[in-house]
């Protein structure tokens, strides 16, 4: 397995293993999405909380910093149709 494992995840052995701490996070990150329904303001608020991506280490040796998480990727489409499905529900 190569790559830096997604927020959430480290890796072992060639697994990936759950970090409790940090999957609580990213169940966060989905839930207040979903009630959002806003990358923008999602990432706004993530700001304010001081949220970031995880530091890691190269191949080489070399530390990466946290870095504020990024608004430039879409939501997974499986997000934004069960977005449109809980409201739907409410109509």
């Amino acid at each position: 397995m190569g790559g830096i494992p997604p927020l959430g995840y480290r890796a072992q052995d060639g697994k990936l293993l759950v970090i409790e701490s940090e999957a609580e996070i990213v169940r966060d990150i989905f839930r207040r999405y979903a009630e959002l329904g806003s990358v923008r303001l999602l990432k706004d608020e993530l700001d304010a909380r001081g949220i970031t991506s995880k530091s890691w280490t190269t191949a080489s040796g070399v530390r990466r910093a946290k870095a504020a998480l990024s608004s430039g990727c879409k939501p997974h489409p499986a997000i934004r149709s069960s977005r449109k499905q809980s409201e739907q529900s409410w109509r």
